[in-house]
């Protein structure tokens, strides 16, 4: 089985992550719909609740 630090990346390889705004968006209607929260999002992507 896979551990989770062998899927961690380094703050530079973090940074240079670009989400579509397609993307984002089909998101952010998941959180309206009540399908998803923000917290798990958050988990799955490794991104801040503000980003």
């Amino acid at each position: 089985m896979a551990r989770r630090e062998q899927f961690q990346m380094s703050l530079s390889e973090r940074q240079r992550r670009k989400f579509s705004e397609s993307f984002k968006q089909k998101k952010v209607l998941e959180i309206e719909r009540g399908q998803t929260k923000v917290s798990q999002i958050c988990r799955q992507y490794e991104v801040s609740d503000t980003a």
